[in-house]
């Protein structure tokens, strides 16, 4: 059953299928990607995430299950979660790739003081 009212909005009850369907978003996500954006650490959204038991800028299960759920608000926070996770990825490999860096400078300084060392001691033999 399909219900027009008179303020423009639409109401049915039963199954709707299409092929595409558009939303008019307010605001995108975008800002996520700015230069001054706070990202929180992944430890903090961590701790936030599993009290809340569902992911920050998404409504929890009961809340969309009792009122249903938004497919513009809830595509958005859909998307900036994953745009979140996408800098966190970055950040992880720039942080790899200094410690993989580092290890091989690491590596690089104890081949040379094994040398010296192994130099060391032939010196005290002879």
């Amino acid at each position: 059953m399909l219900i027009l009212r008179q303020n423009g909005n639409a109401s049915l009850y039963g199954k709707l299928q299409a092929c595409e369907v558009e939303v008019q978003v307010l605001s995108g996500c975008d800002f996520v990607f700015e230069e001054n954006y706070n990202l929180i650490s992944l430890q903090k959204r961590k701790a936030i995430v599993l009290k809340q038991k569902h992911l920050q800028n998404i409504k929890p299960a009961a809340d969309m299950e009792a009122n249903g759920a938004g497919i513009g608000s809830t595509t958005m926070g859909i998307l900036q979660n994953v745009e979140e996770h996408e800098k966190y990825l970055y950040n992880h490999d720039e942080r790899i790739e200094l410690l993989e860096k580092e290890n091989k400078e690491q590596k690089a300084l104890i081949d040379k003081l094994m040398k010296e060392l192994e130099s060391l001691k032939l010196k005290r033999k002879n």
